[in-house]
């Protein structure tokens, strides 16, 4: 399935984390280790935070194909103990009949046998029966009474018992491994819980919960995306021929738009210097930078920056010409 259709039909609907199947949950870390890197920076993600986001795909994929494996192994060997028991159950009716008919239904052998009421439905159960039948039955044979069946349909009981026994048990092993995955894959999942829930909640605590980019990264905008009606990217910054106003091209559905500045403080740091629905506003010159940025906001949340502006460099080019 395409990741990209799929997420218009889950995703966008729905932030509970907890509710997610778990292919659902894959394609929500893919989303995200897929893009989380673009916004690592903006959002001042740790290297602890970023490194899960970015591993977490891969790691849950690989858990979900080792279970898979295990799970496809599992039902094989059942299949294979299924088999197994279907024909001990044939030659087992068989050589009861002939038993029965041997000893002309005297109970006492009947008892003896263990061949009184039904055949048992379990596996393990009829497993029991049958090697109770073969081991009574060896028992009289050297006790010195005269073999009441061919032995070469006791010897191939034998073999039939013995090979259920092994595959059965073989079965019962791959469900207890099978157990063990699904526990480790269960623990995986609520982990990640924690981990996208802080996640979620340190990334919106920057862009709020309307931002269309959390879409990008496996959330949901608090209200639904609409393709075609979110902000395109601002294109224009400039500086006007006086250097007195910041101007770029207006949008018809905005808001307001946002302009911010770079600062070196622990770093590059943008600040907000301007928030307003006019496409200008008036130039302060700076000391600590002159390196500037906008973009629009409106109820499907944030487009895209413009391209940045450096203000001292068209000043010096321009005075230049």
């Amino acid at each position: 399935m395409d990741l990209n259709a799929y997420r218009y039909s889950y995703i966008i609907n729905n932030n509970s984390f907890s509710m997610d199947t778990r292919y659902e949950r894959l394609t929500r870390l893919k989303m995200l280790s897929d893009k989380i890197e673009n916004y690592a920076s903006e959002l001042s993600l740790s290297q602890e935070s970023l490194e899960w986001a970015l591993n977490s795909w891969n790691d849950y994929e690989l858990l979900l194909k080792i279970k898979n494996n295990d799970l496809n192994e599992k039902n094989e060997y059942s299949q294979i103990s299924i088999k197994s028991d279907s024909a001990l159950y044939e030659r087992y009716v068989i050589l009861k009949e002939l038993l029965i008919a041997s000893f002309d239904n005297d109970p006492n052998m009947i008892k003896k046998f263990g061949l009184e009421g039904a055949i048992p439905f379990r596996r393990d159960e009829r497993i029991k029966k049958a090697f109770h039948f073969i081991n009574t039955y060896e028992n009289l044979v050297r006790e010195g009474i005269e073999e009441p069946l061919p032995s070469l349909m006791i010897e191939n009981l034998k073999n039939l018992t013995i090979e259920a026994k092994y595959n059965l048990e073989k079965a019962q092993d791959e469900r207890k491994d099978a157990v063990v995955l699904t526990n480790e894959l269960n623990n995986r999942f609520e982990n990640d819980n924690i981990k996208i829930r802080t996640l979620y909640k340190w990334i919106v605590a920057f862009w709020g919960k309307k931002d269309p980019r959390l879409f990008d990264i496996g959330f949901t905008p608090l209200k639904n995306f609409i393709p075609g009606k979110s902000i395109n990217k601002v294109f224009g910054l400039d500086i006007s021929k006086n250097n007195q106003l910041f101007q770029w091209d207006n949008q018809d559905n905005i808001e307001y738009f946002q302009l911010s500045k770079k600062v070196e403080k622990n770093g590059s740091e943008w600040i907000e210097i301007f928030r307003g629905n006019e496409n200008s506003c008036k130039f302060i010159s700076s000391d600590d930078s002159m390196i500037f940025k906008v973009r629009g906001y409106n109820e499907y949340g944030y487009g895209e920056w413009s391209d940045i502006l450096n203000v001292e460099e068209k000043i010096h080019k321009s005075r230049k010409k």
